[in-house]
């Protein structure tokens, strides 16, 4: 199995079931599996092909979960950048990775704008949000293209991702990561949740980190679990969100489960439906 195969599955057995919910959008599997195969599409007519590194600048949004599995499926590798880099960091990284591409978010475009005589590597540049001048905005080429099952050979030796280390003991080191390891992180945490595909997944940390990936996006969709996704950690927000949707799994670092177990409005919200949650370590994102 390929990372791919893993939404493919998901919009044949359960169509019409939600797969994503981000603020005020709420996709179905299949809606999901549609968008992907219409970026892939871009990428392929923008000359993005298998093997191109495509590197990720964003903060929490639909579209990064998107990406996480639309790069792989297309046999792109997905290079998510973190958030909290400085520009010689992010310059660092970027180059370091061989990457093509570039999907940002609007607000990353200032920080981006200050390195970009240093990363001439980079040919694409996407927007999500407002575009400009000699970018592509994400939504306009998601809409444009077919959603059409792509035309890409992969294999489970491939490579799906290049992680990236804090770089808290010198500059960031990529860790490469290929479709079968990345499938046997999901089966590992879908036995460690004993997760069933009626399950409701939390991602409240930021998407780059490598424990969003591999402790709850890839176990749940693998299972076919519907996932909610945070644009921030906020207590109050998270308790009020475990009790109207029902949340059962997630994964979180000790400060945030602290600070939940310490929130004043602990007490006011019913959380018995959450069962399992990982303890994210320090992220290699």
């Amino acid at each position: 199995m390929v990372i791919g195969d893993i939404t493919t599955r998901n919009a044949r057995r359960y169509p019409q079931k939600t797969a994503v919910v981000f603020e005020g959008h709420r996709l179905t599997f299949s809606q999901f599996n549609n968008r992907l195969n219409c970026l892939i599409e871009a990428l392929f007519d923008m000359g993005v092909w298998k093997g191109d590194r495509v590197a990720v600048l964003l903060d929490n949004c639909h579209q990064y979960i998107e990406l996480y599995f639309a790069i792989p499926k297309g046999g792109m590798i997905m290079v998510p950048l973190n958030i909290m880099l400085g520009v010689k960091e992010l310059a660092y990284t970027i180059n370091d990775s061989g990457a093509n591409t570039l999907v940002l978010g609007e607000n990353y475009l200032p920080k981006v704008d200050s390195i970009r005589g240093e990363i001439g590597g980079v040919e694409n540049f996407i927007v999500v949000g407002s575009s400009r001048t000699g970018m592509r905005s994400y939504e306009e080429l998601v809409s444009k293209y077919p959603s059409t099952e792509p035309v890409a050979k992969v294999s489970e030796g491939d490579l799906a991702y290049l992680l990236y280390t804090s770089g808290t003991t010198g500059l960031p080191k990529g860790v490469m990561q290929t479709h079968r390891s990345m499938v046997e992180v999901a089966v590992n945490y879908a036995l460690f949740y004993s997760l069933h595909h009626k399950d409701i997944g939390l991602l409240a940390m930021p998407s780059c980190f490598a424990a969003s990936l591999c402790a709850v996006l890839l176990p749940h969709f693998y299972m076919g679990c519907s996932v909610f996704q945070m644009k921030e950690f906020e207590p109050k927000a998270v308790l009020e969100l475990i009790e109207r949707e029902r949340i059962t799994t997630s994964c979180l670092l000790l400060p945030l489960i602290f600070s939940l177990l310490e929130s004043p409005q602990r007490e006011k919200y019913d959380t018995n439906s959450l069962r399992a949650i990982a303890f994210g370590g320090t992220s290699i994102a």
